[in-house]
């Protein structure tokens, strides 16, 4: 289908070839923006033809038209229109952006009309599948003075089409950077042809940046599920981070598994933090995932004994709080309260142990930091901390999407 600017381009071209050739066929000698008679009686006639839908016999008029010898530029101008519509009618692309071609070669063309003529060009080759063609004729339509993002939308998307991949991952790129720039949110289908193209062409670089801006502005259980598999499923993913990414996974909203939360805890318990395993099979149970079916009685004895473990390692840790000589005990005490939310006596703790240095595993620190920032509402130290990460075991990316997640509107906008 056409769009509307061509569509009124058409009509007002063809009104006006009609009404000057009407206007001349009983003039000898045309003015510089009519037809002469032997011009206008099968020009006439093909519009009418165009009218009832009968183009062969357009066609077949306009022939007789051109034949006429020693055509003023006008009246090839009004040819080319009316062969160009003729030609949209009969579904000859390529016929049709020719005419119009040669009438925006024609200086009798109106420079006002040319960025809609190039407007309808641009769809009319999009729609017929000419992508070769679209990204040039964009490009004029720019030259031109057009202003419809829609143009420049159907570009990217016909060189994604035609499998230029590395030229629409740059220009999506670029409209995404614009936007945001300009204070403005990229829109969804954007995104994902972008993170598309960087597929097709194999960059993974490309594609995450791509994806993260995906999750931070439109986020959803299924992308972060995929993210969070994703980065699990790399080579050099390391098995000591199991508990990590679960916590990341259950704070966007993708722990929905009774397995799932019962293996956290676990792994919570046995990375001493009871606190933690009572909180994740709390929230199992709040959920409805646990507490049901066959497992249901061994779901909440698993809960007895993790409230009861907790509230012990409460007290222990308030002891070990005063006690503490070494660095990464000094840390770990304060990441277990954290987790617990004693947030007040936790942080100050993990702080002091990482402004000492010489913990065992600085990075494995930065992302704990960061968590416990989060949990505590301190969204910009978080980001800082989770920027400190480094390594080639997958914390660094572990917690690249944490700050992605931080930079949400708010926790629970994964949906």
């Amino acid at each position: 289908m056409l769009n509307e600017p061509i569509r009124r381009w058409l009509a007002a071209a063809l009104l006006l070839a009609a009404a000057s050739a009407t206007l001349a066929q009983d003039k000898p000698a045309p003015a510089a923006n009519s037809v002469r008679a032997e011009v206008a009686k099968p020009l006439i006639a093909a519009q009418d033809a165009i009218k009832a839908k009968n183009y062969p016999d357009a066609m077949a008029r306009l022939k007789e038209a051109e034949a006429v010898p020693n055509r003023t530029p006008y009246e090839t101008y009004a040819i080319d229109q009316t062969r160009g519509a003729a030609a949209v009618g009969a579904g000859d692309v390529p016929l049709a952006l020719q005419s119009f071609d040669a009438v925006l070669a024609n200086p009798m063309l109106p420079a006002e009309e040319r960025a809609g003529l190039l407007e309808g060009m641009v769809e009319l080759a999009y729609n017929a599948k000419d992508y070769a063609k679209v990204g040039p004729l964009a490009e004029r339509y720019a030259k031109a003075g057009g202003k419809n993002a829609e143009v420049r939308k159907l570009q990217v998307q016909a060189m994604y089409l035609g499998d230029d991949f590395k030229g629409a991952a740059a220009a999506l790129r670029q409209q995404v950077e614009a936007e945001e720039a300009a204070g403005r949110q990229p829109d969804e289908p954007t995104l994902r042809l972008w993170a598309s193209s960087a597929v097709k062409m194999n960059d993974a670089p490309q594609y995450t940046l791509a994806a993260d801006r995906l999750l931070a502005y439109y986020p959803s259980a299924k992308l972060w599920a995929d993210a969070l598999a994703t980065l699990q499923s790399q080579p050099g993913f390391s098995d000591r981070l199991r508990l990590d990414l679960l916590r990341l996974r259950l704070a966007t909203g993708t722990l929905t598994q009774a397995d799932a939360y019962l293996a956290m805890a676990q792994l919570a318990q046995q990375a001493g933090l009871p606190g933690e395993a009572k909180k994740v099979l709390d929230a199992g149970f709040a959920a409805g995932v646990l507490g049901q079916g066959n497992g249901a009685a061994e779901h909440k004895r698993l809960q007895a004994a993790a409230t009861k473990q907790a509230a012990d390692d409460e007290k222990s840790l308030l002891a070990a709080k005063a006690s503490a000589s070494d660095n990464n005990l000094t840390f770990s005490t304060g990441f277990a309260l954290s987790t617990i939310g004693q947030f007040d006596k936790g942080l100050p703790l993990m702080e002091a142990a990482v402004a000492k240095g010489g913990l065992r595993n600085p990075a494995e620190a930065n992302l704990h930091l960061g968590v416990a920032y989060f949990g505590a509402g301190q969204r910009e130290k978080a980001i800082t901390a989770w920027k400190a990460v480094q390594g080639a075991d997958g914390s660094a990316e572990l917690a690249r999407l944490w700050q992605v997640f931080a930079r949400q509107p708010g926790p629970s906008a994964a949906k």
